[in-house]
């Protein structure tokens, strides 16, 4: 019985998650109401109220389960290992991303794509910088990475809001600068590690 109660509340939630994205491609953000929403997603208002405290909890909890989304495959990245390859990164997170193009797009137009990428880079970089701590200057490291990650992150929330180039060659480019990045602060510590 509470596994049948467990699946009509996610389908309720899925629906109510769903009305407010096809709204927001229909009305600005500031003009949708919880009775529209209710009334899209086939629910009354109480029903929607039993989940969400109002729109922004429910983009609140949107937000968290992105995150919550995408953190194993943060958590995932090895950055160390000699096998780790910064193109298919860059493709896989993007791929993942795309598939939720929908409601990043729809963050965007509320005006919270940057703080769910603010959240989301520094969950990266400190799961990153964990790993690469070991093997560097922790500090040059840090600024490193909160570089390339403000700007990776940067680029994307401008991808999201025009896509001009396919996800591919956008993942190839920012790989790219990514890596050049890192390699010149690899090589510029082993020049000045020489005697």
């Amino acid at each position: 019985m509470a596994e049948r109660m467990d699946r009509r509340v996610e389908r309720t939630k899925r629906s109510i998650y769903q009305a407010l994205v096809a709204l927001s491609r229909e009305e600005q953000p500031e003009r949708i109401t919880v009775t529209a929403l209710a009334d899209r997603a086939n629910i009354n208002r109480k029903t929607f109220y039993m989940y969400y405290a109002g729109i922004d909890d429910l983009l609140d909890q949107i937000e968290t389960g992105l995150l919550e989304k995408y953190e194993p495959f943060i958590c995932s990245v090895n950055a160390v290992s000699p096998e780790f390859d910064v193109y298919s990164f860059f493709r896989s997170s993007f791929g993942m991303i795309q598939e939720d193009m929908a409601v990043w797009q729809m963050l965007n137009r509320y005006g919270r794509l940057l703080g769910l990428v603010e959240r989301a880079k520094v969950l990266m970089v400190e799961h990153v910088l964990g790993q690469l701590e070991r093997v560097g200057d922790p500090q040059e490291l840090r600024l490193y990475l909160e570089y390339a990650a403000a700007g990776v992150l940067s680029m994307l929330i401008e991808w999201i809001r025009n896509p001009v180039t396919t996800l591919e060659e956008f993942s190839d480019f920012l790989a790219l600068i990514t890596i050049g990045g890192y390699r010149a602060i690899r090589d510029r510590r082993n020049t000045t590690d020489r005697p």
